[in-house]
């Protein structure tokens, strides 16, 4: 379940403030940046569709190793993005589409998968408890960051230093979240009940 607030968060937070990024910062109209999103969201489609396909072949053994590669996309996206950012001050169109295409397969070989292994390991009548921490993992955390990379923008703003700076410390927040979530999948269990 750390894991997946960890890199729910890391993906949110992008999001979130890529719009800003590229609205505000970069000055794309919000149609324009709203092809991002919706890039992305295919893209968790097809990872979501691409993990049932790999669950029905491998099996649960297989589920771990998929949460991470998740993560490891969802990482990737973030990141590419920050150093994006820091290079141009904005991301160009063409790069953040790719960018968060990656991130948004990550999330969606990894979000199914992980709610499935939180599900396995629940013993009889934990099942309330699990589906709670998950639903906790999925709006908690990710506001938490987001409300810490606006605060961080926000600063930014009142001591006079330009808006791709503000935005800049925002993806810092979500490569951090990523970060964690690395470490979260790294100590996952190895077996998982089918």
């Amino acid at each position: 379940i750390a894991t997946r607030a960890m890199f729910v968060s890391a993906f949110f937070t992008g999001d979130a403030f890529l719009i800003l990024a590229l609205t505000d910062v970069g000055g794309y109209r919000a149609s324009v940046a709203g092809l991002v999103i919706s890039a992305a969201s295919l893209a968790w489609t097809s990872g979501s569709w691409l993990q049932v396909r790999i669950d029905r072949r491998s099996g649960a053994g297989s589920r771990r190793d998929r949460v991470r590669w998740g993560v490891v996309l969802v990482a990737t996206g973030v990141t590419a993005l920050t150093v994006i950012t820091a290079v141009t001050g904005s991301p160009p169109i063409a790069l953040a589409i790719v960018a968060w295409v990656v991130a948004g397969l990550g999330i969606g070989l990894a979000h199914s998968t992980i709610s499935t292994m939180a599900f396995a390991h629940a013993t009889g009548g934990e099942e309330g408890t699990v589906s709670s921490s998950l639903l906790l993992a999925d709006l908690g955390t990710p506001a938490l960051t987001i409300g810490i990379g606006g605060a961080l923008v926000a600063l930014a703003g009142a001591r006079g230093w330009a808006p791709e700076t503000g935005v800049l410390l925002a993806f810092l927040v979500s490569v951090t979240a990523a970060a964690l979530a690395g470490f979260a999948a790294s100590r996952m269990p190895r077996g998982a009940p089918a």
